[in-house]
């Protein structure tokens, strides 16, 4: 691990800091790891946005999940109390893109560090002169060989643990692949026993979705992250994917447990700039504003969107 990370943060990191872990390779891709080494409990492996390992926020949120390992604070909706949780967990970043993430000069437009002040000549004159950056670049992952790169990974982890509980979670570019990694396509054979690659999924804003091809044949949970004012991934794709479930269903299909949070406002890469979040009325997630609530170790803040979802992995993978 260098220092330039903490040099080259961009504003809106969901902490200040150093990131804690090491990079090393893994399964054939070079790695931020992060947690327990000797023992976890589960695993965490985490599909970043475009930036991948360039991005410091990326590593803070792999920080966060082994951090959330740690002490869980579990909160009952009809009292205010609560109870800590000793686990341990180990997080996986891989770098997915081989080396070559989206430049962070494009972060600016995409991830502003004041979504809600950004004018609007601001953000599109941004967006458009990042396209062509973003477009050569896709050329260059497309998507059989990007989804190759996850699936091999994956396998190799399952096999080599094959006794531990693997979650994913995938941001914007990864929640996509996030979500295919738990098709009945991918299961792999342990023991003469059709596998899943993993247990759980949880997928924040997930971008360039094709439907309903990238949510058929679901055989683990998954838990959608969506943003009321996403204008890369819009709402509505929601209701797509809970109106084909819902047919699936009713033609007698078995479909997993099936989780959609909304979040307000919402704006695109709010899980990736870490903002902190309530919840609300209707189980809708809010912004919190103002200083955020420690939990029961002093400083250690429970309220992030990425805690918001470790709930989830937590509760199918520990």
């Amino acid at each position: 691990m260098t220092d330039s990370s903490c040099s080259e943060c961009i504003k809106g990191t969901i902490h200040s800091g150093q990131p804690k872990g090491t990079e090393e390779l893994i399964h054939g891709l070079n790695t931020y790891v992060i947690g327990n080494r000797i023992n976890p409990r589960g695993i965490i492996v985490i599909y970043s946005d475009i930036f991948g390992l360039a991005l410091p926020n990326n590593k803070l949120i792999a920080d966060a999940y082994a951090a959330s390992g740690q002490w869980l604070v579990s909160t009952s909706p009809s009292a205010h109390w609560c109870k800590q949780r000793l686990t341990s967990l180990q997080v996986y970043l891989p770098d997915f893109f081989h080396g070559d993430p989206v430049d962070l000069k494009v972060a600016d437009a995409l991830l502003p560090v004041d979504a809600a002040a950004q004018s609007t000549f601001a953000k599109y004159t941004g967006i458009l002169a990042s396209m062509p950056t973003f477009l050569m670049w896709r050329t260059r992952h497309k998507h059989a060989d990007v989804e190759k790169t996850c699936i091999d990974f994956l396998s190799s982890l399952r096999r080599a643990t094959p006794d531990k509980k693997i979650g994913i979670v995938g941001f914007c570019w990864g929640g996509r692949y996030a979500i295919r990694a738990g098709m009945a396509q991918h299961q792999i054979s342990i023991n003469n026993t059709a596998t899943p690659l993993i247990d759980a999924v949880v997928a924040l804003h997930p971008s360039n979705m094709v439907l309903p091809d990238d949510v058929m044949e679901l055989v683990v949970p998954v838990s959608y992250g969506w943003g009321a004012q996403d204008i890369a991934v819009s709402y509505a794709t929601r209701g797509k994917i809970e109106k084909f479930h819902e047919e699936e269903r009713g033609r007698g299909k078995r479909v997993p447990e099936m989780k959609h949070c909304r979040y307000e406002p919402g704006r695109h890469g709010f899980a990736v700039r870490g903002i902190r979040v309530m919840r609300g009325r209707g189980g809708v997630w809010r912004r919190r504003r103002g200083r955020p609530w420690s939990g029961w170790r002093s400083g250690f803040r429970w309220d992030w969107v990425e805690i918001v979802s470790a709930e989830f992995i937590f509760a199918h993978c520990v």
